[in-house]
């Protein structure tokens, strides 16, 4: 659980994007696809993501890399899921 959602930040970090709202209550389970109805993969991750981000209202566009607001020394993100 605590890898595929620490995957899916990597993936809005990767955009540029710093999410800034690091709580348990903004990541949600991904909703089953209906038949005839395939989720797409993450090109980076080659998966299908099982949980979503939501709660962008404080997002903004940064130059940071994933390696530091997700695994860095001061993570908001390692700190609130130690799942």
């Amino acid at each position: 659980m605590r890898d595929d959602i620490y995957a899916v930040y990597e993936d809005i970090c990767e955009m540029g994007i710093e999410h800034g709202d690091y709580r348990p209550q903004n990541v949600l389970r991904a909703a089953q696809c209906p038949p005839g109805f395939p989720s797409l993969r993450c090109p980076e991750h080659n998966c299908e993501h099982q949980w979503r981000i939501i709660d962008f209202h404080i997002a903004r566009k940064t130059g940071c890399q994933p390696s530091i607001l997700i695994y860095g020394p001061q993570s908001q993100l390692l700190n609130k899921f130690k799942v």
